[in-house]
């Protein structure tokens, strides 16, 4: 066997090698990316689970002649909703004042714009965040409604929240790439029972 031979053997070794290389990396790019996503929709999930449960007790524990909802602002996206609720009876039965709050946000929303949700609850006459989180959402909204599924001028009035919201999975992307990603998509209606009893 020759020089050349054993010249161009090597010159094969080394390009199969950079081309593992390669695909190793690309490999772990790809799991990555998709540990990243998983993990953002299911965080996209607890939210939705926790906007479910806080809804769901709206007005729970209220007295009559206290407002449950305080506050709705913005329409498409609703920016902040003030209520109260009784969420967990094990430590209090004590309604508790619930915020959520939508601000803009960087990330990754391709053709559109951007938001961090916060949850906020009222402790010693400050909020303090408790959930949302690093989940990037591009909508929403929360749409009050009364019996007959028309939406309500008067906040006491509502005896339904219909709930839309979208979620972005944060993966450290820009938003040219980002389009290969489908949102969380999440739509209810869920009835204000609490709210029924109300005069």
């Amino acid at each position: 066997m020759s020089y050349v031979d054993y010249l161009s053997a090597i010159l094969v070794s080394m390009a199969v090698g950079v081309l593992l290389l390669v695909i190793m990396q690309n490999a772990r790019e790809t799991n990555i990316d998709a540990t990243k996503y998983y993990a953002s929709k299911s965080h996209a999930l607890h939210i939705m689970d926790t906007i479910q449960r806080d809804v769901r007790n709206l007005g729970a524990g209220v007295p009559d002649t206290d407002a449950a909802i305080l506050s709705r602002t913005g329409d498409d996206p609703t920016t902040l909703f003030q209520f109260y609720a009784t969420v967990d009876t094990a430590t209090t039965a004590d309604p508790i004042l619930i915020q959520y709050r939508l601000s803009e946000a960087e990330g990754p929303c391709p053709e559109a714009t951007c938001y961090h949700f916060t949850r906020e609850v009222a402790v010693d006459g400050a909020f303090v965040a408790i959930g949302g989180g690093n989940n990037i959402l591009t909508q929403f909204r929360i749409t009050l409604l009364d019996e007959n599924n028309v939406e309500v001028v008067t906040l006491d009035d509502a005896r339904i929240a219909e709930i839309e919201m979208q979620a972005w999975p944060a993966m450290g992307r820009t938003a040219d790439d980002a389009g290969s990603f489908i949102p969380t998509h999440w739509n209810t209606q869920i009835r204000l029972l609490n709210m029924y009893y109300r005069e």
